[in-house]
């Protein structure tokens, strides 16, 4: 680009970065007009002006201190921006909300209760419907969207609650399937929450030994619902009371490792060791508020933010699973949770691979991923690896011959990055969905039988903003032509 004459050319590259965001705000809002329903247009802008915003305030390589030499008030702007679209989104709750106006002068019709909340249900169902499939990326900003819903929907509902219950216990049954004991205020608003999320919140903790390198690892029992028999790291969906210790999914993966192991990080004692802590693990596991007595300060900031996995869109059960890791002298004994798991063991995770590539073990694809990450990674300096700003989400591409499945992960150039975390399984020629050593590509391929055997990595010419936010370990495609 070369500058008019009498133009001061420091000026240029900051006027062409607001010329680039201005086009694309324009793209994203034309973009935005496709979906069906309004809430659904919201979400897309909010993901992206967030995107942005984050991108802007990146302290290595943001643009801020380039783009405010033309704008000192762009960052103000996607703040204002993102504002706007929550209000915007909120209005898709109104038809819900509205049900319920008037709730507090209704006294013992039990006909117009019946009524408020039959149709409260329905539009709330409703409401749930068109948005399940969707979802807040960044966790704080959804964490934010949804103590707005919260706080609009929630005393409303309690309001109404109260109302059927001072009607007597057998008609809140009738009503409500339940005993008035049994939803209680607080349990409304968990069961509120719940339904309002896409996928439910988990946490898995990789545990790794600063003296072996070696990882703790469990084994799922055969009858397991979801990877039955597979080696993977201790972890599970977070719960109501995780969130009254500190950072829920923190809680949740500390927890979790109680529950499974019977370890408390920076303790020295676990349940293996001591009869107390065995009697808190088995308590944990019937009821989480337990495990605030076994650890009543969790150690929420030795956990590393290591990188954060969605359930691919085929699955009907689908979790948002943030990955933590954490390092611990030695390797800890461990009392394990028979009903959950059937085996564990402190495995070297090049061993690990190795055997999940003959088939020896059953390794999924996340797993694979980050113990090869950590395999390659000197213990001291795990802590600069953390994945903290994209979602793993795999695309399912089947192979022609329906023998191997390609896990397709961001930045590869057969990823979709419209609706990303809703892309239905895709089978392509064989030509397509071979590696390219020169196209971006950034993927897992395995087997179908036995399945996730032979899983190899590739990750290579990923375009900058990729390249940057991935921490970059060797993978097969080293071994390209």
């Amino acid at each position: 680009m070369t500058a008019p004459h009498g133009t001061n050319s420091a000026l240029l590259l900051p006027k062409l970065f607001a010329r680039i965001l201005s086009a694309l705000g324009m793209t994203l809002k034309k973009k935005s007009e496709i979906y069906d329903y309004p809430a659904l247009s919201n979400l897309f802008l909010l993901n992206n002006y967030n995107y942005i915003a984050k991108a802007l305030e990146d302290d290595e390589d943001g643009l801020l201190p380039v783009i405010n030499e033309q704008n000192t008030q762009i960052l103000s702007f996607y703040h204002g921006e993102i504002e706007q679209c929550i209000g915007h989104y909120m209005r898709s709750w109104h038809p819900c909300i509205a049900t319920l106006q008037g709730v507090q002068r209704v006294m013992d019709d039990k006909n117009m209760i019946k009524n408020m909340l039959t149709n409260f249900t329905r539009e709330f169902d409703q409401t749930v419907a068109q948005q399940r499939d969707y979802c807040i990326a960044d966790l704080k900003l959804r964490a934010v969207v949804c103590e707005h819903v919260k706080k609009a929907l929630v005393p409303i509902y309690v309001s109404l609650l109260q109302r059927v219950e001072s009607c007597g216990e057998q008609f809140f049954s009738k009503c409500l399937c339940k005993k008035p004991r049994e939803l209680t205020p607080e349990k409304s608003t968990e069961a509120v929450s719940r339904k309002m999320v896409a996928w439910k919140a988990a946490s898995s903790i990789i545990v790794v030994s600063r003296s072996t390198g070696r990882v703790l690892v469990m084994q799922r029992g055969a009858g397991a619902k979801f990877m039955p028999n597979a080696l993977v790291f201790p972890g599970g969906v977070a719960t109501p009371s995780d969130e009254k210790l500190g950072p829920p999914t923190k809680i949740a993966a500390l927890r979790e490792l109680f529950e499974e192991t019977g370890l408390i990080i920076d303790h020295h004692e676990s349940a293996a060791t001591s009869e107390e802590l065995m009697e808190l693990q088995e308590k944990t596991k019937d009821d989480p508020e337990y495990f605030k007595l076994a650890c009543s300060t969790p150690p929420v900031d030795r956990l590393i933010e290591w990188n954060t996995w969605l359930t691919p869109s085929s699955y009907k059960q689908r979790y948002m699973t943030s990955f933590f890791l954490v390092q611990t002298d030695g390797e800890p004994e461990v009392r394990m949770c028979e009903k959950e798991m059937s085996h564990y063991l402190w495995a070297d995770p090049k061993e690990c691979l190795r055997k999940a590539s003959t088939g020896e073990v059953i390794l999924p694809p996340p797993q694979v991923y980050e113990l090869s990450r950590i395999s390659q990674t000197p213990c001291e300096k795990l802590h600069l690896h953390g994945n903290t700003t994209h979602v793993l989400c795999p695309q399912h591409v089947s192979w022609p011959d329906e023998q191997k499945i390609t896990n397709v992960l961001p930045g590869d150039h057969l990823y979709i990055t419209e609706d990303k975390f809703n892309q239905p399984p895709r089978k392509l020629p064989l030509e397509e969905i071979q590696v390219d050593p020169h196209k971006p590509t950034h993927r897992a391929e395995y087997k179908v039988k036995p399945l996730y055997s032979m899983c190899k990595l590739y990750m290579h010419n990923l375009a900058p903003e990729y390249r940057n936010s991935f921490h970059q370990f060797e993978t097969q495609s080293k071994q390209l032509a």
